[in-house]
């Protein structure tokens, strides 16, 4: 009988060190996730604005390979009025209806002027 208690003291002792390492081990969750979500976030990002800049890039060369061939440039600018417009009202769904037009509009005429 007399080690029982002991036991239930020894027990009773291992509790604030098991409660340590499990408060240490969500301490060092709640600050880690951040601080690698963040990280990952700015990766990403980066990732996005390379890719973009890579499709930038080759548009622009589309677009001078067939510059003297598009003539519907000046429904163009209107058409990013247009796309301005609804963006500076914050409509979204009629900005997204017009960039949608503006880029198949694009693409059409950019298909037409390569096979003239």
């Amino acid at each position: 009988m007399a080690e029982e208690p002991s036991r239930v003291l020894a027990l009773i002792r291992r509790i604030p060190s098991r409660l340590g390492v499990r408060l240490l081990a969500v301490n060092v969750v709640v600050v880690c996730v951040p601080i690698f979500g963040i990280e990952f976030a700015r990766l990403f990002e980066r990732r996005l604005l390379d890719a973009l800049e890579r499709l930038w890039a080759l548009s622009l060369r589309i677009w001078h390979l067939v510059l003297d061939r598009v003539a519907a440039l000046p429904a163009a600018v209107d058409e990013q009025r247009a796309l301005l417009a609804a963006l500076v009202a914050g409509d979204a769904p009629r900005a997204g209806a017009r960039m949608r037009e503006h880029v198949q509009a694009f693409e059409t005429e950019i298909l037409d002027a390569f096979s003239r």
